[in-house]
């Protein structure tokens, strides 16, 4: 998605390039300017379990898309489209063990070619939490990570959820099944917040 340019008019200006140049504007940070009626968005989900190795960083993976307004998911996590900021979230669900163990989640932010402040596969964490315990068996957790990009995104950079722990355990798309089987799938939802440069 191209963020439309505000045209510069002189007075008593009506030319229908910057009338349409102008539209285009209201209509692309109004939220009705593409087919769906919504700026950069995406929210993308998985249905099967994914192994995570113990003391290891781990990109969580989320093949559905729900939605995607700028073709921006790519399996794992997103591949930026759209220059500017976003404001990201991801659910992760824990299945217990017989003990319980350390969990941490963050993303992951790694810079694309065109980006002119990072050299290419450069990478940033943020949005960490401080770790938590999951609880021993009898009791499925689910964590919850948000924050915005403290950078600007350039087409081409990636953003990925993550997760690590001190022992082997899985991402689990029915957790909390002695409540509500599938209560938090695991999902991965974006959208962009405002230009930058």
């Amino acid at each position: 998605m191209i963020i439309p340019t505000v045209p510069t008019f002189t007075t008593g200006d009506t030319s229908i390039t910057n009338l349409q140049s102008l539209a285009a504007c209201a209509g692309f940070f109004s939220c009705i300017s593409s087919p769906t009626g919504s700026l950069p968005f995406f929210h993308c989900y998985r249905t099967t379990t994914q192994s995570i190795s113990a003391s290891t960083w781990t990109s969580v993976g989320f093949p559905i898309v729900v939605a995607d307004t700028d073709g921006m998911s790519n399996g794992t996590g997103v591949t930026v489209v759209t220059q500017g900021y976003y404001a990201i979230d991801a659910c992760l669900p824990f299945t217990t063990l017989s003990s319980g163990f350390i969990a941490l989640c963050r993303f992951l932010f790694t810079a694309g070619t065109h980006n002119p402040h990072f050299t290419s596969g450069t990478q940033v964490i943020f949005g960490g939490r401080g770790s938590f315990t999951i609880a021993a068996v009898g009791y499925d957790e689910v964590s919850s990570v948000t924050d915005i990009t403290p950078m600007v995104c350039y087409p081409g950079d990636t953003l990925n959820a993550q997760v690590f722990s001190t022992v082997a355990f899985v991402v689990d798309n029915v957790a909390n099944a002695t409540l509500i089987v599938g209560r938090y799938p695991p999902n991965f939802t974006g959208r962009w917040i405002r230009s930058g440069t």
